[in-house]
């Protein structure tokens, strides 16, 4: 069915060996669509039967038989789905690209978008299930992305976790594009976490426990010796039951040692969403990073989802991100909310910690101390001492400190000079009252020594 608007003109063009069917769309579509017709060589346009070989519709290439129903080659589909947007029909009718192969699996529609690969709906053939299907870009097939989109899938092939959509198989497939990768993954159909939490109007106690889910998620990716690097609301989805699920490991980092050196970040490279990196993250330097990284991540997760908001106010430019996150102090969360005073506002503030020496040591003891909290049990986390808290203010404003301590110097030589001058004095004046009373005694009339 096409709209009446986009239609322009039909023209039957007779030949002796064939015909053509036209449509032609409006110039703003900037595409055109033909649909061939073409008889075998030797057949009558008269007499007998006549054998028909469909063609593409959009480049007029032949379709095998399995492409008939579609009408269109796979590279043209894949060309209308890459191009889909607002302004084709792609975006508002999936059927140009439904029926699309890709290996053992069948396009339904396109349902999301990274930076560097496509999400689609497919269907697999055996076993019977529907699948999410995430293919590479064509045109960015570099041996970085290559790189990355093959660890992501080693990263999942992994991971068997309630809490982290599972990988079901990774290939390649030919699109006219040539070899794209590609792997199928489980289909999620659910909400990003702060868009649940929000449609639900979660309480306090349901945020925390569903933090915790995603908590025991990040560990278990820790123990199979993968870093995530990325996580952020909008890569957890949260299903129908309301089961947390951790996704797009594409800048996951191995932690194990026997990694071959290309399959690391190199120094300088900043990889991650920057509200939620960690000090060390932002300051690109792979070497030292580890999973207190991630808890760092967890914390300003768990921030945000609390307070509806950053914990910092990052700004536009990147240098400013970078030194906001390095050294300045969250907000804290009583100031936004007062019920979160006492032992919620501690974990937050010790998952947020500067110091990764200082934060959790693991994304399960975080979500410990949430459950201590929750039974109304002591937790681990505590205040930071006074002591250390000066510490961290000379740290982070030495020339404030340098000037205040050269100021108490000189004050403190300042009085001591003025102490020893005075002791002076006195001691002098002492003398003289000495000398002073024994002339008069021995003024006096009997006086002997």
């Amino acid at each position: 069915n096409i709209r009446q608007r986009e239609y322009a003109a039909f023209s039957l063009l007779h030949t002796g060996i064939g015909s053509r069917l036209h449509r032609v769309y409006p110039a703003k579509r900037s595409w055109t669509l033909q649909f061939h017709v073409v008889p075998t060589a030797g057949a009558s346009m008269t007499k007998g039967p006549i054998t028909e070989r469909l063609c593409c519709v959009s480049c007029g290439n032949p379709l095998d038989c399995g492409q008939r129903l579609a009408r269109t080659c796979p590279r043209c589909l894949m060309a209308l789905a890459w191009n889909s947007d607002a302004e084709t029909p792609a975006s508002n009718d999936t059927a140009p690209i439904s029926g699309l192969m890709i290996g053992c699996y069948r396009i339904l529609r396109r349902i999301g978008e990274g930076g560097m690969a496509f999400v689609f709906e497919a269907q697999q053939e055996y076993p019977h299930r529907t699948v999410a299907l995430k293919l590479i870009k064509p045109g960015l097939t570099s041996l970085e992305l290559l790189r990355r989109f093959e660890q992501e899938s080693n990263a999942l092939g992994r991971l068997q976790h309630h809490g982290i959509a599972q990988v079901y198989e990774a290939g390649t497939a030919d699109t006219g594009f040539g070899p794209q990768p590609y792997f199928a993954m489980e289909l999620i159909r659910g909400k990003t976490l702060l868009d649940y939490a929000e449609s639900r109007a979660l309480s306090t106690r349901d945020r925390l426990e569903m933090f915790a889910k995603i908590c025991d998620a990040v560990h278990h990716a820790h123990q199979r010796g993968v870093i995530h690097r990325d996580l952020k609301p909008g890569n957890i989805l949260v299903d129908e039951t309301g089961q947390p699920k951790v996704l797009d490991f594409g800048v996951a980092c191995p932690t194990d040692s026997n990694t071959p050196s290309t399959l690391r970040t190199s120094i300088g490279q900043l990889v991650g969403t920057l509200p939620y990196m960690s000090p060390e993250q932002a300051l690109a330097d792979p070497l030292e990073l580890d999973t207190r990284s991630d808890v760092y991540s967890l914390g300003v997760i768990l921030y945000e989802l609390l307070s509806a908001r950053l914990p910092y106010n990052t700004g536009k430019l990147i240098h400013q991100a970078i030194q906001t996150i390095r050294e300045e102090d969250p907000v804290r969360l009583s100031s936004i909310n007062r019920n979160y005073r006492g032992d919620i506002e501690t974990i937050v503030a010790k998952a947020l910690e500067k110091d990764k020496t200082r934060r959790y040591s693991s994304a399960a003891d975080l979500s410990a101390d949430i459950q201590r909290h929750l039974k109304d049990e002591p937790i681990v986390a505590r205040p930071p001492s006074t002591s250390y808290q000066l510490a961290i203010f000379a740290r982070r404003h030495r020339g404030v400190v340098a000037g205040v301590v050269g100021f108490l110097l000189v004050l403190a030589a300042v009085v001591t000079g003025s102490w020893l001058t005075m002791r002076a004095i006195e001691a002098e004046m002492s003398a003289r009252y000495g000398a002073c009373a024994e002339l008069s005694a021995e003024a006096m009339p009997g006086y002997s020594r």
